[in-house]
This record gives structure tokens, C-alpha cells and sequence, in this order.
């Protein structure tokens, strides 16, 4: 299998960028989605949810957890 890695933007709390590994068929499927606007996580399904926050804003799991704390959510439920 071969993968791309997503470089994301520079995280507002630590300062550094980061990466995602993602499937190179998904992302290449997944982008043109996202790009005529469809949701992040019906273009990225393998993607937890903690990966798709830091595609979107660069946000690190570990940074959002030191910001907010750990959320006991079900990677199933939510908005958007």
C-alpha cells in the first residue's frame, strides 16, 4: 500500500507543523471531495477524528488534550 503524507499547518499552541499518513488512493479521492466542499470525515473516513482536527487546523492531538483535555467522545457521534 502506498501512502501520502499531509503536511499540516502550523499549530497555534506549540508553533510547529505536523503530518498525517493517509492512504494514497483516499487522499487522492478524498481531496477532490474536499475540495467541492464535503465534509472532511466523509472525505477522510480512515482519519480519527484527533487526525482530521489537524488536517484542518494543524491542531496536534497531544496539543488539543494540553488545551482542552481528552474528550470521551464516540468517534461515531458529533456534528458537522
Amino acid at each position: 500500500m502506498d501512502y501520502v503524507t499531509l503536511i499540516t499547518p502550523e499549530c497555534f499552541h506549540c508553533g510547529k507543523p505536523g503530518s498525517v499518513q493517509i492512504e494514497s488512493t483516499e487522499y487522492t479521492s478524498g481531496w477532490a471531495k474536499r475540495q467541492a466542499g464535503e465534509l472532511i470525515q466523509h472525505c477522510f473516513p480512515s482519519l480519527s477524528s484527533s487526525e482530521r482536527e489537524q488536517v484542518l487546523t494543524g491542531t496536534h492531538p497531544k496539543c488539543w488534550d494540553e488545551m482542552f483535555g481528552k474528550m470521551d467522545v464516540d468517534e461515531d457521534q458529533g456534528a458537522e
